[in-house]
């Protein structure tokens, strides 16, 4: 006699499995998330998500970032980035690191480079990391 797997039970399965696995490895820490949220902010800036981008900054800066995409107008795209260094200033609480980014805003081709450096600090209350100082180099 043959069995048969029901496919949706199966499907349910493995749907649930990474998020039960998530669960049973406990609260992530501060090292575990960092890399994570550093890569996904870049990504966020280099595909023009500033909307997702803005939310991986602390309060009080997201106001300045969202001025400055303001004055770089429409057609404002970030075609290359690069992290030069991360330098941890104080373990597991925050870190300092330097962008060089290139971009260009249409209808102009010539593109524009720049070096940030952004202050990544951990927030025990949400926690997240936070970009808590961006300066521009």
């Amino acid at each position: 006699m043959s069995r048969r797997i029901n496919t949706s039970a199966l499907g349910l399965i493995l749907l649930a499995a990474p998020l039960w696995l998530q669960a049973c490895a406990g609260a992530q820490s501060p090292a575990d998330t960092f890399q994570r949220d550093l890569d996904a902010y870049h990504a966020h800036l280099r595909w023009g998500r500033f909307d997702e981008a803005v939310n991986y900054l602390a309060e009080d800066e997201r106001e300045e970032f969202l001025g400055e995409l303001e004055q770089r107008g429409e057609g404002y795209q970030i075609t290359d980035f690069e992290v030069k260094s991360v330098t941890v200033t104080e373990p597991n609480k925050e870190a300092q690191v330097v962008v060089w980014i290139q971009s260009y805003r249409l209808p102009s081709t010539t593109m524009r480079a720049e070096t940030t450096v952004e202050t990544w600090s951990w927030d025990d209350k949400f926690m997240t990391w936070q970009i808590t100082d961006l300066e521009k180099r």
